[in-house]
């Protein structure tokens, strides 16, 4: 994993900034969202300390003031059903 990863609030704003701009400059392009496996997640160690408040909320999916292999680890990057025009699993 790269040590500019596990920032889905960052990830989700860009792929919006994208969205918008295709739908103005190329309207008829499809935006798949397609993430890797997630086998393995969380790939490093994650606590408050090392991603932002917002992000470790967005991580912790199950609500237990931990990232392990028990949190999704999709739905924290998933921009909106209205930012997405297709989904495909690697």
């Amino acid at each position: 994993w790269k040590a500019w990863g596990q920032q889905p609030t960052a990830f989700v704003a860009l792929w919006r900034r994208v969205h918008a701009a295709l739908r103005r400059d190329a309207p008829q392009t499809a935006l798949v969202w397609g993430p890797s496996s997630g086998n393995g997640y969380p790939y490093r160690t994650i606590t408050p300390t090392t991603v932002s408040a917002a992000d470790f909320a967005l991580l912790d999916t199950t609500k237990d003031g931990v990232v392990d292999a028990k949190d999704d680890p999709y739905s924290p990057y998933y921009p909106g059903d209205e930012f997405v025009d297709w989904i495909g699993m690697s």
